[in-house]
């Protein structure tokens, strides 16, 4: 057995419960490990819930993406049920987690599905994981634990990016495994630009610009407004999941706040995202009435922007459109911000604007 060195990026001791060992289960099988790190299955809220501030820890020194990061993750595991929720961790010799893959059992139809936790709606996933033996062992944990079900799932796993090694490492380590490109998340590089209107398309400054003229024309006081207050956030909240499903019909589709679960599902999410102090949200208000919101997360050197809606009785204004320049321009003043992140795969005609795009893979194993 060899001893693998530790970098100075190994996960700091932390205090934590005492974990029952329930639903814990240690795996064996010719694992190549560092002296005293060992594999476990943990199954179920309880037991993840334990060792939430471990992957929390985790999750930030991995640069993992809010969609990755505890609070949204473990409020995906609260909308499931109990058992369907699992993860593969690596404990070192300390104890602390030092390798983590999350994953949620779910049923499609007829078929039996496991995903990253916290991205069934398309956002952005992670593997919670520093070196590439870590990746591979990751990988064929999760392949013996599936392997050794009486009916193998569909696996899917992503949106991962495409230029980690450590993605493809993990591959390698499942049976059967295949990457595959997904199609490409649209970003803003702010390298060499000070202004948003110099992102803007010529049809795209044409409406802002008519959007501008229409209400000074109408008389109307238009005033934006920011805030990482999580009251202020969560006084909000029941007006913005109306208007959020609101836009969704407004398009012709099912909005995922149309029942109970979805909307609590979403609630618990952006409550935990701003008791956590990572949240914030921009509201623009037309005579002091909301016409448009969005929910943003500071993870610097980016500034990922969950979601955006507009009230359609302003539609003549666009003050979606407006608020989302204003809120890309202040991020460009931030000197301390480099990129802003839309977070998921939407085209690029129904975005404000995007340079660049960040390419993600998922993993997939087609089951029985």
């Amino acid at each position: 057995m060899r001893t693998r060195q530790h970098s100075r990026d190994t996960v700091p001791e932390l205090p934590r419960l005492p974990v029952e060992t329930t639903h814990v289960r240690t795996l064996d099988g010719g694992f190549d490990l560092a002296s005293g790190e060992r594999v476990e299955v943990l199954r179920g809220r309880r037991e993840l819930s334990r060792c939430a501030r471990d992957l929390e820890s985790l999750a930030l020194r991995c640069g993992a993406p809010a969609t990755s990061r505890t609070v949204w993750v473990m409020a995906s595991l609260e909308a499931a049920p109990d058992q369907a929720s699992w993860a593969v961790v690596v404990r070192d010799s300390r104890e602390a987690v030092c390798a983590a893959v999350v994953l949620l059992d779910l049923r499609a139809g007829a078929i039996d599905l496991v995903t990253l936790a916290g991205t069934a709606v398309g956002q952005r996933g992670a593997l919670l994981v520093h070196d590439l033996d870590h990746a591979e062992l990751l990988g064929r944990a999760v392949g013996n634990v599936l392997l050794a079900r009486g009916r193998h799932p569909y696996v899917d796993l992503g949106m991962l990016p495409a230029a980690d090694p450590k993605v493809h490492a993990f591959a390698l380590g499942m049976p059967g495994a295949r990457v595959q490109a997904e199609a490409p998340i649209p970003v803003i590089d702010f390298a060499g630009h000070t202004s948003v209107d110099e992102f803007l398309t010529h049809n795209m400054q044409r409406q802002m610009r008519k959007a501008s003229n229409r209400i000074a024309t109408d008389g109307l006081t238009m005033s934006v407004a920011f805030t990482r207050d999580a009251h202020d956030i969560l006084e909000l909240l029941p007006t913005l999941a109306d208007y959020h499903r609101g836009r969704d019909h407004a398009h012709g589709r099912a909005s995922h706040l149309d029942d109970i679960p979805g909307r609590l599902l979403w609630e618990s999410r952006i409550r935990g995202l701003a008791d956590a102090g990572i949240l914030e949200m921009a509201t623009l208000s037309l005579d002091g009435r909301l016409a448009a919101y969005t929910f943003g997360v500071l993870d610097e050197p980016l500034y990922r922007l969950l979601e955006g809606r507009f009230v359609s009785e302003w539609s003549r204004y666009s003050p979606g459109r407006i608020l989302e320049a204003t809120v890309v321009q202040r991020a460009m003043d931030d000197p301390k911000l480099t990129h802003l992140d839309w977070m998921s795969a939407v085209a690029d005609e129904k975005l404000l604007a995007t340079n660049a795009a960040d390419p993600v893979v998922a993993i997939r194993v087609a089951g029985d």
